[in-house]
């Protein structure tokens, strides 16, 4: 599986995707995606330090701006961005808005 990856262009291969035909590099941020959002949502319900690592915040916010419009529709983000968080909130409490998340309690 890992030489596939390591293969000159393979981030820009297409794959089919349930949401339609994506880059591969976009499917690997949903994927990554999914690692760090539950590992949120995890320490959230455990009630344990839920700060997540900066710079896959980072990465995680590119890949999925581009599907920012579509996420409420998708109905797996709850009901998607709230459009109450400032654009000038840390990039992690935007994301997890974005992503249908709304934490009562952010704990540091």
């Amino acid at each position: 599986m890992f030489e596939a990856f390591e293969q000159d262009g393979s981030m820009d291969r297409i794959v089919h995707h349930p949401m339609g035909d994506m880059p591969a590099s976009q499917v690997l941020g949903f994927r990554m995606g999914e690692v760090v959002l539950h590992g949120w949502d995890l320490a959230q319900a455990i009630e344990v330090d839920d700060t997540l690592n900066p710079a896959a915040v980072q990465a995680v916010w590119e890949a999925t701006m581009p599907s920012k419009d579509m996420l409420a529709s998708l109905g797996i983000f709850g009901d998607g961005p709230s459009g109450t968080v400032a654009d000038d909130a840390p990039l992690q409490i935007r994301l997890l808005d974005l992503t249908g998340r709304r934490p009562q309690v952010v704990r540091r």
